[in-house]
């Protein structure tokens, strides 16, 4: 069995095949697909979402080693 793993938005339902891969798939006439969906917290996706988009804060110095144990 051939086996492919790739990232995809469903529109209207449809799950489009990326272009490097559509050429295997053109003569199928069956295939089987196996859908994942991440079961992830409402705490990880506020963290994910900071972590793609920090904020931003004007004359922030982080704190050195030693200021952090003090």
């Amino acid at each position: 069995m051939f086996a492919i793993e790739f990232q995809a938005n469903i529109k209207n339902g449809f799950i489009e095949i990326p272009e490097e891969y559509k050429h295997q798939f053109q003569q199928e006439k069956s295939i089987k697909v196996i859908l994942l969906k991440d079961e992830q917290s409402p705490n990880r996706d506020m963290i994910a979402h900071l972590l793609d988009h920090p904020i931003q804060v004007n004359e922030f110095t982080p704190m050195k080693r030693d200021e952090i144990y003090e």
